[in-house]
């Protein structure tokens, strides 16, 4: 059992009790997020993301309005994910750096 813990912005991502190979394709983006105006927000952006192929855990928060997705970069793209947050309702940018 693998567990790693990525702490950015006050978030926390756990990705725990993945084979090796998903962790060997496993990528982390950094998203801003606009347009969160309540706490159900959070909870719709994560249940959406997480139905999407490839990724593995998604942590939305509301205070800071971004987010960390970990995904499968082999059948997911952090472009892809941005984008249909976006079309989801919530403009959606990769943080600078990634």
């Amino acid at each position: 059992m693998i567990k790693r813990h990525i702490i950015s912005t006050g978030l926390c991502v756990a990705l725990m009790n993945l084979p090796m190979a998903a962790l060997a394709q496993e990528k982390i983006v950094h998203l801003d997020i606009s347009g969160m105006t309540c706490a159900v927000c959070p909870i719709t952006i994560r249940h959406y993301v997480l139905n999407m192929k490839g990724v593995h855990d998604a942590s939305i928060d509301l205070k800071t309005a971004t987010a960390l997705v970990s995904y499968d970069d082999q059948k997911q793209s952090s472009q892809k994910i941005s984008q249909s947050i976006t079309k989801l309702g919530y403009p959606t940018t990769i943080s600078k750096g990634e």
